[in-house]
């Protein structure tokens, strides 16, 4: 406590609170998801007995809490931030004295129903995810299982039992494979990216395993027939070569697919628990 104006019985109270807090995720784009969190702090008492205001010459210490799978942004200017040490990132303009948090002035406070108006601080933090956990435990590990599917090109059209096995063991691998890391995964009612792309990969094995009967019956029937290297060049190149060349784009340039931080402003609403 520190007395601010003598003359006006002015005194400055600085007091320290342990909260727990919850914010309902927006996670359409999960893992290249960003959010902006929101604190909304208030007082019992009305203006005319306290106010807030910021702390003079005191570094914000959010920026030093070790979260290993977020990134804290700026709210200011999230794209111009920097990565520092620990993996956290700070805007460049203000990583010697970043400020969050933001005390609604006076005149902007609405006036209760007992005509009194009460002091407001808003936080906000944007995170972002940092997806290379799912793209090395994940993805990279979905593109290969699918990848080796390829290899039933190897074997002759016509011997159908061989092909359908291998298809059939990679399709179970899948299902085992993403019971294996549900527990990471957000549960919501709608799909995510990461759920989008786990139906497709199920799709490709499927759509491969038409392919085998298809080409296993032009391979009886119509041994001559040009559709049936015509189907094969297709399948090969129409799914794995796209499929490949997706997971190529992934990877260097996955940056791409987080949504600007003008949409996750547009579309996040600050969620209020009373």
């Amino acid at each position: 406590m520190s007395i601010g104006d003598p003359s006006k019985g002015q005194v400055f109270c600085y007091l320290k609170y342990r909260a727990s807090f919850y914010e309902i995720l927006e996670l359409q784009n999960f893992p290249f998801d960003r959010q902006i969190l929101h604190i909304d702090v208030s007082s019992f008492r009305p203006t005319k007995e306290l106010t807030f205001a910021p702390f003079p010459r005191r570094r914000n210490k959010i920026f030093g809490m070790p979260i290993s799978l977020w990134d804290i942004m700026s709210t200011e200017d999230p794209e111009k931030s920097t990565r520092i040490c620990g993996g956290w990132c700070m805007p460049r303009s203000t990583v010697r004295d970043p400020q969050p948090t933001i005390v609604v002035p006076e005149k902007d406070l609405q006036t209760a129903a007992d005509d009194l108006t009460y002091p407001r601080a808003s936080f906000e933090i944007a995170v972002e995810r940092r997806c290379e956990y799912y793209l090395w435990n994940v993805i990279l590990v979905v593109w290969a299982t699918v990848g080796m599917s390829y290899t039933i090109y190897s074997i002759d059209p016509a011997d159908v039992a061989d092909r359908m096995a291998i298809t059939t063991t990679l399709l179970l691998t899948l299902v085992a494979f993403k019971f294996t890391f549900v527990a990471d995964m957000p549960k919501k009612a709608y799909l995510t990216w990461m759920d989008k792309y786990l139906v497709v990969a199920f799709i490709i094995v499927v759509l491969q395993a038409a392919e085998v009967f298809w080409s296993a019956h032009l391979a009886k029937k119509h041994p001559d027939s040009p559709y049936l290297d015509l189907l094969e060049w297709w399948s090969q190149v129409g799914l794995y070569g796209s499929w490949t060349a997706f997971h190529a784009f992934l990877f260097f340039f996955y940056r791409l697919l987080y949504p600007s931080w003008e949409k996750v402003k547009k579309n996040q609403r600050l969620q209020v628990v009373l």
